[in-house]
């Protein structure tokens, strides 16, 4: 409710053409060349000429990112720097290359150590270039005296590209290479030189669920392997020494069979337990610290393991049991065809083959069990390792999907349902899966109807989750409460599966109007019952007629008839495709019976009732679902903290925490301690596993791994933080983790001074959590306690004053939709030395004052900018407006960065820099045009409440008093005059003056949305509209449009209909709007297929395709009621549409005007014929003064939210000719 969702549609949208390729970078030089020795390891050296050519991809050109594995990968940065469009070079400077840990690493650390180089170039502008040249030296090749690579364009647009690959004389080179032009064989100091070129070319367009793109296009592929047999042998050679039994796993399989004596039911047995009591980490082999993998025993005592080791560990409990298998090596991802050349770098799966049952498994994946695989992996060549061959993996098994629904629907427009779903084959342990991650059953059944555009409530029967079966059984109780807009005439669609309907299957197929790639297409059946209850008062008025289809992909049945008093809708859909990949000419033949099973997705029941719609929701008191973590249980967690007289700190940290259930191994084997490693020290003092029986098994040192901390996935962060991980051996049901933790911090943040925040420890249950805090004799510590936190008194000796808490045992509620921040409203802890906010305001300006000084270039660029403006209002507006879209925004958290910035000159200079940089920038500025300014300190983001004592922020943002102005130029989309959301309506510390601020609220979104359908008998619909945006939607819509990639802009209408299940084209525009200052308009226009059908009976929704009512509505009604506050920003919608209709369409009912009022908020709408059109007008108007609203405030608006949501769902009943 943030932000009306059109904006955040448009940035979530990827930047591609509609040839798939990025749009916004173009690679104009990209040269590799690569000196490979007879051992396999080899140097490259990289070249790179990047341009960047529109707004949207500023960031990804200017923050270029080189990953290398570094436990066996040298890297060096030769030469980076920025080519201005003028010509002028710009060096990167030393300090702007970072390095940082690659995600991947952060979860596998005992696998992996990729780390990713970060070069910052500076003041990039669209239009410049950016120019990088790297060495790479791999020490350690994947296979020893072997090489292979392959490049592809993927997503890249290419001017000129060439690869050289330099091979000592006497060692072959094989390639397979498409749309790559080879060059003669050439011979230079001892090698011989290979080399490719690559012109940029025309690509097929994006397509969803499309192969990969080097199965089809433009790919070249190198390798010294001789042919695939070569490279099983190879990898066979590398796994089978790992793969021995050992005593201890002869006698762990021999447990888990029991008196199995069946070969499927031994192999199940063990696959199964492999899958659920290990720990899972999701590896390529090709970048793993080691090439080789570990011993079985050594898996089995760990209790974790990547896709090899678990296949290691499997081959050696079925060797145990005398059963033969062997590993596979298959594709991995999209990529279904084999090359002609041996290529690990693309065969990274891991499976074992069992040839006696020709059964494939996985035992990586919790989810299919045994006999069946990931949707990914089917339809594959497999190597064998053991044998050489290559064989394939199953296209097509067993899924199938048995729905069986009863719905009571109400007089009042409710419906009560009762559903069972039946999964049969794969679905059966994929569906466990599901079910086991859901621990919030309540939030998880009101998800389901609210994808179905309903709000309620019920009950979720997870059936054997834990099981094994070939079946698995979910059952769903639930209460809709906007089933049917009644009173009046009503279209009800009839879809009663909530948990995994029909239609997405072909919704999924039927995303592209027509396709040029082959794509991944499977075999299933799903069969649906509907048994409709109606009450009295409730009357059918109409029903679809019976279908049946045929042809060589599909059988689709559906009848819907009378059973009794009842209505019995029955649907079953047999997907029969031979093979995994299909291809274009499969699709064109299939498409018009799937657009015929659409329309018939798309029927209604067509009813009536006289009865009123249903009154609000009585507010609930219980609060939402317990969603406390029942896996573990704190036995103790003990933080004790020491600031010495000198500055410096010292963090114990003792805990022992116990896993209850399976669930809970994963979440505990691996604990990550950050720290900041310019200031502080970390040392494990102890760590091990506690096993059920008082077995003491300590962590190995090679356990204890220490790595950079992770990159971030939303703005970039560059921090010297590091983290260091402990990995758990042996951890089962029933055990306990045990570690002692200490850091050592050389200095505080703010010198002196220690701020801390505690809140109850990661939602988990239990008693014995403490904290102590101890500071020198004569200082005192300031606490800002709330909830279950209970203080004791402070004790003096041995020169320190020790405040200690304890926590009581917290049973954590669900977080509500859009609820304000934890701490707003939970049990927390704030703790500081500072004994005041002024205290804290003058620390930081102690680190801040002095960057703020203007140099020449600053003051000249402040002169220009507000030349010939009059006023400090045009003036800072000027000046913020250029800040905002010409520094870009880097997180820079470096030793004590977290808030001491840069010098103005050099944020100026390298063009970037994070809030604190943006700060000094624009406060150097604006003196420099003789306005006065001060940092204001925010916690941006949902916390709204601030604490007693003096708690650290997260953001700093500008505050000019003689304007009482708030600006945030980190926010590029918050133009001068507004701020973002999670700055808006907060306390903020002035930290000039060293007062408490407010900043204002957002009282100025306004939406409006006009549009007109011109419908044809045929069912096709042309439509035009517009969205005009003022007040702070203004800018953030321009933001939004401005930043979408130029060629993507022409597929974002298509995009935006997917996104609301509506098939058609279109085209966008956008301008200003026509008054002064009124804002500004996006237009689009386009052609849907299926808004009204060719016959029958059947109703058409009556809202604008991109809705600002509908969103806002949606957005502010997700709950049924609500215990927490939350973020209610004040709105004004306006939706207008007319809906012209062809000749010989009956409209048979328009729903009623309706209007309601409560709590600040209005909402309207009107229906009326003219001619032979429909015209609707809806409003939405919430008028707050603040940005969070109450529980009790919500349980008013509530009467005006489900007026609105009951509304929206009200459509015309048309009859079109024909029927």
């Amino acid at each position: 409710m943030r932000l009306l969702a059109l904006c955040f549609l448009f940035l979530s949208l990827p930047a591609l053409g509609a040839d798939g390729r990025s749009s916004g970078l173009t690679f104009e030089k990209k040269h590799f060349d690569i000196r490979i020795e007879k051992d396999g390891s080899y140097q490259l050296d990289l070249a790179y000429q990047i341009r960047i050519n529109e707004a949207a991809s500023l960031a990804d050109g200017a923050n270029r990112i080189v990953s290398f594995n570094r436990a066996c990968e040298d890297i060096e940065i030769v030469s980076a720097e920025t080519v201005k469009a003028n010509g002028k070079r710009l060096k990167v400077e030393a300090a702007a290359i970072r390095e940082q840990q690659a995600p991947a690493s952060a979860n596998a650390p005992e696998y992996l150590d990729l780390q990713n180089k970060v070069i910052l170039f500076p003041n990039v502008g669209v239009g410049d270039r950016v120019a990088y040249r790297v060495r790479i030296k791999r020490r350690t090749p994947v296979f020893a005296g072997q090489f292979n690579d392959y490049n592809a364009p993927e997503q890249e647009r290419i001017g000129h590209a060439s690869y050289i690959y330099r091979v000592p004389q006497g060692m072959a080179l094989h390639s397979d290479a498409r749309g790559f032009k080879a060059l003669p064989v050439r011979k230079e100091d001892g090698y011989q030189v290979y080399q490719w070129d690559f012109e940029g070319v025309p690509a097929a367009p994006h397509e969803s669920g499309a192969v990969a793109r080097v199965d089809t296009e433009a790919r070249m592929m190198v390798t010294t392997f001789s042919s695939h047999a070569e490279l099983a042998r190879a990898f066979g050679a590398l796994l089978e020494p790992a793969a021995q039994p050992t005593p201890e796993v002869d006698a762990k399989a021999g447990e888990i069979v029991g008196k199995a004596t069946g070969m499927r039911a031994k192999v199940n047995l063990l696959a199964d337990w492999v899958r659920n009591n290990l720990r899972h980490v999701d590896v390529n082999f090709n970048d793993a610290r080691s090439t080789a993998p570990r011993q079985a025993g050594e898996v089995l005592a760990s209790r974790y393991c990547d896709m090899r080791d678990c296949v290691v560990l499997l081959q050696a409990m079925l060797a145990s049991q005398n059963i033969k298998s062997q590993p596979a090596l298959v594709n991995w991802g999209a990529m279904y065809t084999l090359s002609s050349v041996a290529m690990p770098d693309l065969m990274s799966g891991v499976l074992l083959y069992v040839p006696a049952s020709d059964w494939f498994i996985d035992p990586s994946a919790i989810t299919p069990a045994s006999g069946y695989l990931s949707y990914w992996l089917m339809g594959k060549p497999a190597l064998l390792a053991g044998s050489g061959e290559v064989a394939q993996t199953p296209s097509q098994q067993r899924d199938i999907q048995r729905s069986d629904t009863t719905i009571e629907v109400h007089a009042d427009g409710s419906a009560d349902y009762s559903m069972a779903n039946t999964f049969l084959g794969a679905s059966s342990s994929i569906q466990r899966g599901n079910m086991r991650a859901v621990h919030d059953a309540a939030a998880y059944v009101g998800n389901l109807l609210a994808r179905h555009n309903l709000r309620g409530s019920g009950t979720l029967d997870k059936g054997d989750e834990n099981g094994s079966g070939d079946s698995y059984l979910v059952k769903v109780n639930a209460h809709g409460k906007d089933f049917a807009s009644f009173p009046g005439t009503a279209a009800a669609a009839i879809d009663g599966n909530l948990l995994a309907p029909l239609a997405s299957g072909i919704d999924t197929l039927r995303r592209e109007k027509q396709r040029l790639r082959p794509f991944a297409c499977h075999a299933y059946e799903v069969t649906e019952q509907v048994r409709y209850k109606l009450d009295a008062g409730v009357e059918l008025l109409s029903m679809p007629p019976g279908l049946h289809l045929h042809d060589d992909y599909f059988d689709y049945r559906a009848s819907y008839q009378r059973d009794g008093a009842d209505i019995v809708a029955r649907r079953r859909l047999l997907a029969h495709q031979a093979g995994r990949v299909c291809r274009p000419e499969d699709f064109t033949r299939m498409k018009p019976t799937l657009d015929a099973i659409a329309q018939d997705l798309r029927s209604h029941l067509v009813l009536r009732s006289g009865q009123a719609a249903p009154a609000p929701i009585t507010q609930a008191s219980t609060g939402s679902a317990d969603v406390t973590d029942q896996d573990l249980t704190i036995e103790q967690h003990r933080h004790n903290s020491i600031l010495h007289a000198d500055g410096s700190s010292d963090v114990d940290i003792r805990a022992r925490i116990r896993i209850n259930r399976v669930g809970g191994i994963a979440k505990m084997a691996l604990q990550r301690f950050s720290y900041n490693a310019t200031l502080e020290t970390v040392e494990v003092l102890e760590a091990y596993t506690l096993k059920a029986d008082g077995t003491r098994i300590d962590v190995p040192a090679s356990s204890i791994v220490d790595q950079a901390e992770a990159a971030s996935f939303g703005p970039l962060m560059l921090e010297d933080r590091r983290a260091r991980s402990i990995v758990f051996p042996q951890l089962e049901s029933e055990d306990s983790v045990v570690f002692h933790v200490r850091f050592h911090a050389r200095e505080q943040l703010y010198p002196g001074q220690m701020v801390m925040s505690h809140t109850p420890l990661n939602m988990l249950p239990g008693e014995g959590h403490e904290i102590i805090v101890a500071v020198p004799s004569g200082r005192t510590v300031y606490a800002d306690a709330r909830g279950d936190f209970i203080a004791q008194a402070p004790v003096s000796a041995d020169g320190y004053t020790r405040y200690h808490w304890t926590m009581k045992p917290y049973a954590y509620r669900r977080r509500e939709s859009e609820a304000v921040d934890f701490t707003d409203y939970g049990p927390r802890l704030f703790i500081s030395t500072f004994a005041n906010y002024a205290e804290m305001a003058q620390a930081f300006e102690s680190r801040f004052r002095d960057k703020t000084q203007a140099g020449p270039a600053v003051r000249a660029l402040a002169a220009k900018l507000v030349a010939g403006r009059k006023g400090e209002r045009q003036k800072a507006a000027a000046i913020h407006e250029w800040v905002r879209a010409n520094i870009r925004y880097v997180a820079l958290y470096l030793g004590a960065g977290g808030v001491v910035p840069h010098t103005a000159d050099e944020v100026l200079a390298r063009r970037f820099g994070d809030c604190k940089d943006h700060a000094v920038l624009m406060e150097a500025m604006l003196a420099s045009a003789g306005i006065a300014s001060t940092p204001a300190l925010v916690n941006a983001g949902d916390s709204f409440v601030l604490a007693k004592v003096p708690a650290g922020f997260n953001h700093v943002i500008t505050y000019i008093p003689t304007l009482d102005l708030f600006l945030d130029s980190t926010d590029s989309a918050s133009a001068a005059g507004s701020l973002p959301i999670g700055d808006s309506d907060k306390d903020v510390l002035l930290t000039r003056s060293g007062k408490i601020a407010h900043t204002p609220p957002d009282l100025s979104q306004k939406v409006v949305t006009r549009m007109r359908y011109r419908a044809a008998a045929g069912g096709g619909t042309q439509f035009k509209g517009e969205n005009l945006a003022s007040g702070s939607n203004s800018s953030r819509l321009q933001y939004a449009v401005e930043h979408i990639a130029r060629d993507a802009k022409a597929n974002l209408v298509t995009d935006m209909l997917r996104e609301r299940g509506l098939h058609g084209s279109g085209r966008l525009g956008f301008s200003q709007a026509g008054k002064a200052g009124g804002g500004k308009r996006f237009a689009f226009e386009g052609e849907l297929e299926d808004l009204l059908q060719p016959a029958g009976t059947y109703g058409v929704p009556l809202s604008a395709i991109f809705s600002g009512v509908e969103q806002a509505v949606q957005l502010r009604s997700q709950e049924l009621a609500r215990t927490q506050p939350f973020v209610c920003v004040a709105i004004s919608a306006q939706d207008e549409a007319i809906l012209e209709l062809p000749a010989g369409t009956e409209v048979l009912s328009l729903p009623s005007n309706v209007e309601a009022s409560a709590a600040g908020m209005r909402y309207s709408a009107s229906y009326q014929r003219l001619g032979s059109s429909i015209a609707v007008q809806r409003t939405l108007r919430h008028r707050h003064r603040s940005a969070v609203c109450t529980p009790d405030e919500y349980a008013e608006q509530l009467k005006v939210l489900e007026l609105a949501r009951h509304d929206l769902k009200a459509q015309a009943i048309l009859r079109s000719k024909g029927s």
